[in-house]
């Protein structure tokens, strides 16, 4: 590896809107391969359990990806105005030397629709449906 002056960082951080819970994250590029965050729930404040650092990076492109967990859904990643790109889950950002890069995913719970909603809608749609007079 460089100077550790000239070597890039990133940090990948986890925000839950409303909830909490861990989150499964993996890179075919970084060591440690494999990690899990817990979301921070107020975006500001981040322990060593809300964000994962990668330091002593050479310059090169390094891809991050979030295992998307049931009723949850990725609604916003940023990388602190560093130009990345966004496949799905998967974060792609180029660390040059120097370079201190951190990205945060944000993730919300989702209602989920239950068998129970289902009847009742579907009862309002053959109610409003008119037969075909040929």
């Amino acid at each position: 590896l460089g100077d550790f002056d000239t070597c890039g960082k990133l940090t990948i951080r986890k925000v839950v809107a409303g909830a909490n819970g861990s989150w499964t994250f993996t890179s075919e590029d970084l060591t440690p391969s494999s990690f899990s965050l817990t979301g921070s729930t107020d975006g500001t404040h981040f322990a060593a359990a809300n964000q994962q650092v990668f330091s002593r990076l050479e310059a090169g492109t390094y891809s991050v990806t979030e295992t998307q967990e049931d009723d949850y859904e990725l609604i916003d990643v940023t990388c602190g105005g560093h130009p990345f790109t966004l496949d799905g889950s998967t974060v792609t950002v180029d660390i040059a030397s120097g370079d201190d890069v951190v990205c945060t995913f944000t993730n919300t719970a989702v209602t989920p629709i239950t068998p129970t909603t289902l009847p009742s809608m579907r009862a309002k749609e053959v109610m409003t449906e008119r037969p075909y007079v040929g």
